[in-house]
């Protein structure tokens, strides 16, 4: 089973859906489950490449076996930097990845939990990872399917809120004014209107004055 793992890693970071397959049919799917000593599995790795194909047949194949439950065990098993494969293809700005396909299934699957992860080194979720990178679309999807991202913090104290108004993502951070339970912190004592009359911006200081009012 090992040598089998080596090459599923060798498949992932390839893309090699083909080597995939037939890694299965030598063995059983269970070699889809198998980990690297940072306990990724394949999709993470496949996550950090963007391999949107690989990663969709890998799914098919435990939708299709005789335990469909492991789709849900992959998917929200996280590796020992606390990250999940949907946290993963985030970080790496694989926002086609993470739309299409991952974050549909986690949906899909009921894993509100695993969409809520966050990373053990910097205390971030999905959220702040897809604001952070300017991947609007994402971040507005995210918040759609899982509304709870928006209360988190990290470690340093940022709030998605904070985030999205520093980098001027005004559709993100109105949707998040607009979102229940929506935090507003941010670095150093500071929140999101600090940040908006940090950069002047005279009718997003009043809009995010008046709900932190």
């Amino acid at each position: 089973m090992v040598e089998m793992v080596v090459r599923l890693v060798k498949a992932a970071t390839n893309g090699d859906a083909e080597e995939m397959e037939r890694l299965v049919n030598d063995e059983t799917e269970a070699v889809l489950l198998g980990e690297t000593e940072r306990r990724s599995n394949c999709l993470h790795i496949a996550s950090i490449y963007g391999h949107t194909d690989f990663c969709a047949r890998v799914l098919q194949q435990l939708i299709s076996s005789p335990d469909p439950s492991s789709v849900s065990s992959l998917l929200s098993a996280t590796n020992s930097y606390g990250e999940t494969p949907l946290l993963t293809a985030v970080k790496n700005g694989r926002e086609s990845l993470a739309r299409q396909l991952l974050l549909r299934e986690y949906v899909r699957h009921g894993l509100h939990d695993a969409i809520q992860s966050r990373d053990d080194g910097h205390g971030s979720n999905v959220l702040h990872y897809a604001i952070r990178n300017g991947n609007e679309e994402l971040a507005l999807e995210l918040i759609q399917a899982e509304p709870a991202l928006s209360g988190s913090t990290n470690v340093i104290n940022e709030s998605p809120m904070f985030i999205a108004v520093l980098k001027g993502l005004q559709d993100v951070y109105k949707v998040l004014l607009r979102t229940e339970g929506s935090a507003y912190d941010g670095t150093n004592e500071s929140n999101a209107l600090h940040a908006a009359v940090k950069y002047n911006d005279a009718s997003k200081n009043h809009r995010i004055g008046l709900y932190i009012a």
